[in-house]
């Protein structure tokens, strides 16, 4: 058996030779007798077989990443996850499943380190099945894509229990969402309540030594008071204060500094000194300070969750973004938004368009591409009462469906955030704010460390400057200000209908120098434009196939020439297929129907391309004889005018168009230079231009409707595609704007520069805060436990001033409006 051979196998195997063994998997102390295999010790089957499991998958690397990467546990018991393969169990748990690819998450508290991602999103190396591992190390989340057929939901978690990574799976999952306060939120409270009471405690302990000025207090009950207060004092550091530790300690094995290690060093040093002082009888000690700083340190830490469970709670409240789909109710049709989606409507989808919520199948047969939810483009073909998953995505004939469920917009939203589509750009600010808390922490170690030098004739001084410096200069409220700032941001664009993807389009989006306009469908709109048909007239049976056909597609311009037929029931259509830029066709009422671009049209029917005419054309042929062109008269969109002068002030504007020219006249004055406009344009040629744009240095924007333009609007910097009532958006996009709103582009690109002023202030206002506090710090004016009070406060100015600034604009950007229009 091949195993890999490395710099941290060969330290491992000089160790497991010493006297006293450590596991080779876990580093904790091996027993007296401890399993050996391939001379390496291991303190029981659990780490001996995670090590065979991976020195049979060639992963033995997984220990370069820390020498004591694994975790102890003892093998599971065998059987134990069976109950997941229950069919009740397992609908509860699978969030997508179509009959071969199947999708889950659970929840995994064993993360800890650097190592942990690694190995989990190693999976696919152990067992094949396993197609893709995705770790939220935050959420302690594994996200999890199998095939079904050769893995079951009970083999997948028990791989991960054997692995040391057991999952959490509580009866809330199976019941609905889970609740707000979790294990872990009951933790820190538990945290805070013996930090709070111990420090009450200790704070009357130490009044009688700090009122006796007569000195009349007798040696005895000095030390029990002292020793009562290291009785108090002990579960504090334990367990109270626990986290900043083992923080710390996983970051400085892994050669890190963590914004915890100067906290973790502050408290070490309070309590350290406190103890020698007390059992020494050199003084009471400072425990008082110790429980105080560890309490308000997590009060602050109670904040921050609290801030950021309500960014959150906001994220969601965002998330009904501008996304429709067709209810029908008796023969009416209306487009509604898939939050008033309810249990039992009867929904229409059309080509394109995606399936908001778990649904059965009402028609007869559909085309189903799960690309949103597996990244694989392959359609599936479903039957009547089958069940569709939420964020598949209907190709070919449009069809019917029965909600069974209320659509969930955080998994809608975890889907367009697939990696399959998620682009490789990372914020810049996000490796800003990163870099700066590690130098920062650095910076500020040095600072105590020098100062506490300084102090060292004076040791008690020198132990509360040391002390003082590392909390008072704690970088909390730098690392909170641009989540939050950016964060309320994406909420406050989420309620003025602009959904964002992820907080790091903000800053790109304050950056665009460069913005491409597709026309139809983005400048133009659809339900106000005059229709016209150039040829023979068409006969009601023609008209009804030609209805059939358009019914499916969400092209701008078929629901304009749709709307225009008025035909009130049409024969059933099917193979249906659109291509993308030129045009659609189908099978109706025993006749092939096409409809698309004159030359495609002359294409199929060999007549020659229709001449041009000032308005957008849409030819027909009927089986395969060519029967005319419906004009369709544009309607611009309000405000258009105004909206591309205020763009033109500060950017370059570029129109690419897939019709002809013949509103270039029209135009041209709007983009101020002619070669500013292009037509005829496919989607390979939007590409390149973006490309080319990006070559030249520009960041680019590009807004279409998600039809034509996937590629561009992923290789853009901003992708925005408009909804207007349809669900047929590109998951390649950044944003998801509501047709109706693109008026109010400047306005929300002038937000996005403004949010960025306040992080800047933001920032600033805790650099302010951090220097000033230093300077008091390191000339002693500062207890260690005014610096705990402070700190959260800092962190609490620095929210309330950002918080306040964004409040102040958001009426402005979710209620303003925009008159102006294009004559």
């Amino acid at each position: 058996m091949y195993e890999a051979v490395n710099s941290a196998s060969l330290l491992k195997d000089t160790q497991t030779t010493q006297a006293a063994p450590v596991c080779f998997h876990c580093g904790e102390q091996c027993d007296d007798e401890p399993l050996l295999k391939n001379g390496r010790a291991f303190c029981c089957t659990g780490c001996q077989t995670v090590y065979e499991l991976l020195q049979e998958n060639d992963l033995c690397a997984y220990y370069n990443f820390d020498e004591r990467a694994g975790l102890s546990f003892k093998r599971s018991r065998p059987g134990r996850f069976e109950y997941l393969d229950d069919e009740a169990v397992r609908r509860a748990l699978i969030q997508f499943s179509d009959g071969t690819i199947a999708k889950t998450t659970f929840r995994l508290p064993q993360i800890h380190c650097a190592s942990c991602i690694w190995l989990l999103e190693n999976l696919y190396r152990i067992n094949p099945a396993i197609l893709r591992s995705e770790v939220n190390f935050l959420k302690k989340e594994i996200a999890l894509t199998f095939r079904e057929r050769e893995v079951r939901l009970s083999e997948v978690a028990g791989l991960l229990a054997k692995l040391g990574y057991e999952p959490e799976i509580r009866l809330a999952q199976l019941q609905g969402p889970p609740r707000r306060t979790d294990a872990e939120q009951r933790r820190l409270w538990l945290k805070v309540g013996l930090a709070g009471f111990a420090f009450g405690n200790v704070m009357l302990f130490s009044f009688p030594d700090y009122l006796d000025s007569t000195g009349n207090l007798g040696a005895q009950f000095k030390m029990l008071f002292g020793w009562l207060s290291i009785l108090f004092s002990t579960p504090v550091l334990l367990f109270s204060a626990a986290d900043y530790f083992v923080s710390s300690w996983y970051a400085l094995r892994q050669r890190k500094i963590s914004l915890d290690v100067p906290v973790a060093l502050g408290i070490a040093a309070l309590y350290g000194r406190s103890v020698f002082d007390i059992i020494s009888g050199a003084g009471p000690g400072y425990l008082d300070s110790f429980n105080g700083l560890v309490f308000f340190l997590l009060i602050g830490k109670l904040f921050q969750k609290k801030t950021f469970d309500a960014l959150s709670f906001d994220r969601n409240y965002a998330s009904y973004f501008p996304l429709s789909v067709t209810l029908r109710q008796g023969n009416e049709e209306s487009a509604v938004p898939v939050s008033r989606l309810r249990a039992g409507d009867l929904i229409f989808v059309r080509n394109r368009e995606l399936v908001p919520a778990d649904s059965v199948l009402l028609s007869d047969t559909a085309q189903i591409d799960y690309s949103f939810v597996t990244g694989e483009s392959e359609p599936v073909t479903i039957s009547s009462g089958d069940t569709v998953y939420a964020g598949g995505r209907v190709t070919g004939a449009g069809a019917e469906f029965t909600v069974l469920r209320e659509a969930s917009h955080s998994y809608l939203t975890q889907l367009w955030n697939n990696e399959a589509f998620r682009k490789e750009k990372r914020s810049s600010l996000v490796d800003l704010t990163d870099a700066f808390g590690k130098y920062f922490t650095l910076i500020v170690s040095l600072i105590a460390t020098v100062a506490a030098w300084w102090w060292m004739p004076d040791a008690d001084k020198a132990i509360n400057v040391f002390t003082a410096v590392l909390i008072i200069a704690c970088p909390c409220a730098l690392t909170l200000a641009a989540p939050f700032t950016l964060g309320a941001a994406v909420a406050i664009f989420g309620k003025a209908k602009f959904y964002l993807r992820n907080v790091g389009v903000v800053p790109d989006l304050a950056a665009l120098d460069a913005i491409v306009f597709d026309k139809t469908g983005t400048l133009t709109r659809a339900g106000q434009a005059e229709v016209h048909f150039d040829g023979e007239p068409l006969s009601e049976a023609e008209r009804a196939l030609i209805a059939a056909c358009l019914k499916h597609s969400t092209h701008p311009l078929s629901r304009q020439i749709l709307a225009s037929l008025n035909v009130s029931s049409s024969p059933r259509a099917t193979g249906f297929h659109e291509t993308a830029g030129r045009g659609i066709e189908c099978e109706a009422g025993g006749h092939r129907v096409a409809l698309g671009s004159p030359a495609w049209i002359a294409e199929l029917t060999g007549a020659a391309s229709a001449p041009g005419s000032q308005a957008a054309r849409v030819c027909v042929a009927v089986d395969g004889a060519y029967r005319g062109c419906f004009r369709v008269g544009n309607a611009w969109r309000e405000g258009l005018d105004g909206l591309l002068d205020s763009l033109r002030a500060d950017r370059e504007l570029y129109l690419l168009s897939g019709d002809n020219d013949h509103e270039r006249e029209t135009l041209q004055p709007l983009f101020a230079d002619e070669g500013r406009l292009a037509f005829h344009q496919s989607p390979e040629d939007k590409l390149r231009f973006v490309q080319w744009l990006q070559t030249e240095g520009r960041v680019v924007g590009m807004i279409g409707d998600g039809l034509n333009d996937a590629g561009a609007l992923k290789q853009s910097n901003v992708g925005i595609a408009l909804t207007e009532d349809t669900g047929a958006f590109s998951p390649a996009c950044d944003g998801i704007l509501a047709a109706e709103n693109l008026q109010r582009l400047p306005v929300y690109i002038a937000f996005a520069r403004y949010a960025l002023r306040v992080l800047k202030a933001a920032f600033l206002l805790s650099l302010v805060y951090n220097a000033v506090g230093l300077g008091f710090a390191v000339t002693g004016k500062l207890s260690p436990l005014v610096t705990a009070i402070l700190m959260p406060l800092s962190s609490l100015s620095v929210v309330a001033v950002a918080w306040g600034a964004m409040k102040l604009r958001e009426r402005e950007i979710v209620q303003g409006t925009t008159r102006s229009t294009l004559n």
